[in-house]
């Protein structure tokens, strides 16, 4: 596999969330160069890494989703919670000797090709309101 790069495909237009959702790229290349060498601990970072983008990034997302009124929080939420428990499944599948570096890999391209260019494109104009009220509600203020 090539190293991939961010490209404007992938962005929502809402920089915060452009920037977290860079991290899977990151972790793309990792694995990519991980699998070729065979090396558990990288797996383990990678593993570790997308456990904390789960927990921080879907909250975030979550909580601006109630704070904009998006009529699909609910069906982008369960998407949020079915990742977490593949990732987590995986997780439990590496501690256990499993090389997991490869179906991950498919996994993370699907997350990117289906929930970030799909999901989340359709949250991004509500997110974009809502960030723009809020920073003028502050500057205002």
């Amino acid at each position: 596999m090539n190293n991939r790069f961010w490209d404007l495909s992938l962005s929502t237009g809402v920089g915060v969330i452009d920037i977290q959702n860079r991290r899977i790229i990151d972790w793309l290349n990792l694995l990519d160069s991980t699998q070729k060498n065979g090396d558990r601990d990288q797996i383990s970072l990678v593993l570790t890494g997308l456990q904390t983008f789960v927990e921080r990034h879907f909250s975030y997302e979550e909580r601006l989703m109630d704070r904009a009124g998006y009529p699909l929080t609910q069906r982008h939420t369960e998407a949020h919670k079915c990742f977490k428990s593949i990732v987590e499944d995986y997780q439990n599948r590496h501690d256990e000797g499993e090389d997991i570096s490869q179906p991950l890999l498919i996994d993370l391209e699907v997350w990117l090709a289906e929930h970030i260019q799909k999901e989340d494109l359709d949250f991004a104009p509500y997110a974009k309101i809502t960030l723009n009220e809020e920073w003028f509600s502050r500057l205002f203020s």
